[in-house]
């Protein structure tokens, strides 16, 4: 049961890219636990007949730093595949600009929400799963009845006004869409992100928090595109396909 249709959502426009997010007091264990499992799961159907239609892709992931002060080995290594730090001279080897002096490169999974999303969905309705395009507006009306054996609450931001959440404030996210095939891997620095997906490549992106405009801003785009391209100079000539 949802108010929007899956492509409307912010999941649809995501990057996808499988690294643990920490975020307010979220214990790091039970991070990483998540990452875990997930790790598995995407492992599984990667290398599964449905790889295809689920959009998912096995890349190396490259995360580089300028100063050496802001890094450190992540409390997950462990759990990802050929997880290796990277010094100055291997970082600059692959392209970066000789600021950027440490990082790490690890193998993970993208998962195209275009198609993971539709995916998850086919699956759910061979199950006799059923989608209800309809407002939530009181939690109670599908807690408190005997319509529903499980209610999984992934309201989002949405808590703010179903349960009163006022701790929940929003991070807005600005994308941008190009086609550059030629780009295989996914690079990490400086809060901004190349990643490659099935049909385009995200490059990115925006954190901002506390932000509510849903719209694009040129100047972000802008802002965005001088900060990659700077790495990667190929992609001034990228054709632009959307904004997100």
């Amino acid at each position: 049961m949802a108010d929007k249709h899956y492509d409307e959502t912010t999941s649809f426009g995501s990057g996808g890219k499988l690294q643990p997010v920490y975020l307010r007091d979220t214990p790091e264990r039970k991070v990483n636990k998540w990452f875990s499992d997930t790790y598995e799961h995407f492992r599984n159907l990667w290398c599964s007949e449905d790889t295809g239609h689920a959009g998912i892709i096995r890349v190396t992931a490259y995360n580089a730093y300028e100063r050496e002060s802001d890094y450190a080995k992540p409390s997950w290594s462990n759990i990802t595949n050929n997880f290796k730090e990277l010094g100055s001279n291997e970082i600059n080897q692959l392209g970066f600009p000789e600021k950027y002096v440490i990082g790490y490169a690890y193998d993970t999974y993208i998962a195209d929400p275009k198609y993971y999303m539709k995916y998850l969905i086919n699956k759910l309705k061979e199950k006799n799963v059923q989608f209800v395009r309809e407002k939530v507006l009181i939690l109670e009306d599908v807690t408190h009845t005997d319509r529903y054996e499980v209610v999984i609450n992934c309201c989002g931001i949405g808590a703010l006004d179903l349960l009163g959440d006022t701790d929940m404030t929003p991070i807005r996210g600005q994308i941008l869409r190009v086609h550059a095939p030629w780009i295989k891997h996914q690079y990490s620095f400086s809060g901004r992100y190349v990643t490659p997906m099935i049909d385009y490549v995200i490059i990115g992106g925006t954190s901002q928090e506390g932000d509510w405009d849903e719209r694009e801003r040129e100047e972000d785009s802008d802002d965005i595109l001088h900060d990659v391209c700077d790495v990667f100079p190929s992609l001034r000539t990228a054709t632009r396909e959307s904004v997100w």
